[in-house]
């Protein structure tokens, strides 16, 4: 009986995401991909609720156009600058989790240089690295990330100001 029930949640499941795909077709047609990942994220972010998902993806679609022009993959292959910035591990996903499952995210800002990267810079890569923990464990799409970090022998060259307004306006 439990079977056949998740047999029946996947197939609504599933059926919800193609509406929401359908909803957002010409994003769709862009980045399926992205958009299908998106749709089960959302759905399963919002419990669910097809019109809270939906508005949702409908915001990120015009949020990820203004940050990044368009819907392209995030790539470290041809984005040599996003590459470096990961590289310096001044933000980090740790491969554990907290009890309940949250994600943490690890910030070591002395490795942060506010005169390399930006404040746009810095929120492409924590877009990076959550869609990428996200795409190797969907169910943090309802945990959440909890986010700690190091904050020894770090100086005013390593504080941007603006990050913190870009990352809660994302």
């Amino acid at each position: 009986m439990a079977e056949f029930e998740n047999q029946e949640n996947n197939a609504d499941n599933d059926l919800l995401i193609t509406q929401l795909c359908e909803s957002h077709s010409i994003a769709h047609q862009e980045n399926p991909e992205l958009i299908n990942f998106l749709a089960l994220i959302f759905l399963k972010f919002r419990k669910n609720d097809f019109h809270s998902a939906n508005e949702r993806l409908g915001h990120y679609i015009t949020w990820r156009r203004q940050i990044f022009g368009n819907l392209s993959e995030q790539s470290l292959e041809n984005n040599e600058h996003l590459r470096n910035q990961i590289q310096s591990l001044f933000l980090t996903v740790l491969p554990n989790s907290m009890p309940n499952g949250e994600g943490i995210l690890y910030l070591e800002l002395r490795r942060h240089n506010t005169s390399i990267y930006s404040a746009e810079d810095t929120l492409k890569t924590w877009h990076y690295l959550i869609m990428r923990a996200l795409r190797k464990d969907p169910e943090l799409a309802k945990s959440g990330f909890y986010v700690t970090g190091n904050l020894t022998n770090i100086s005013y060259y390593n504080l941007d100001i603006q990050i913190p307004h870009a990352v809660t306006h994302a």
